[in-house]
């Protein structure tokens, strides 16, 4: 048996579990828009928050929408963030 693809909700549960393991604050507004547009995996929030940790300092600041949107746009609108 095979584990379907998270939802978007719980895609958003997983984006903020990952973050906060890296003393990251994810906005709600970012965690929304992260979970439409990432792969639906474990894997692509880790490899997401690992990117956006290279761009901010850990626990400075909250992650907006708009650092959101650069992380993601900086790696290809979703490229790279596949099931490694």
């Amino acid at each position: 048996a095979r584990l379907q693809e998270p939802d978007e909700a719980l895609m958003e549960v997983i984006l903020r579990r990952v973050c906060r393991e890296q003393f990251i604050r994810l906005s709600d507004d970012a965690a929304k828009y992260l979970a439409h547009r990432l792969p639906r995996t474990y894997a692509a929030a880790r490899a997401w928050a690992a990117a956006l940790d290279l761009d901010l300092v850990k626990g400075a600041r909250p992650v907006t929408l708009a650092a959101a949107r650069l992380t993601l746009k900086r790696a290809g609108a979703g490229g790279g963030y596949g099931d490694s």
